[in-house]
């Protein structure tokens, strides 16, 4: 799960981070108001998946027990539905 949670943040810093930078001078240049909406909504939801990761992955303190995962259920539960959520607008996004 670190593994995981590491290689996405460094996903996130490379690609994602620059891609919003960039958005508003293309946004200036046309009419992209669907898009815009899809990519707002997945930058909110992956800002909260990101950090309930880092928390789930945070509060584990790399410990070997699985006792300490099982609390956390209800956790990463939220955590898949929001990633499901956030790659929602992306499929639409590729569709459009």
């Amino acid at each position: 799960m670190l593994a995981a949670v590491v290689l996405h943040l460094i996903s996130v810093i490379i690609v994602t981070i620059p891609s919003y930078i960039n958005l508003p001078p293309l946004m200036a240049e046309g009419d992209l108001g669907a898009v815009y909406i899809t990519v707002f909504v997945h930058g909110i939801i992956g800002i909260l998946t990101t950090a309930l990761a880092v928390w789930i992955v945070t509060s584990w303190h790399l410990r070997q027990s699985l006792k300490y995962c099982a609390p956390k259920k209800n956790a990463m539960r939220a955590t898949l539905i929001l990633w499901v959520l956030m790659v929602i607008p992306v499929i639409l996004l590729g569709v459009v």
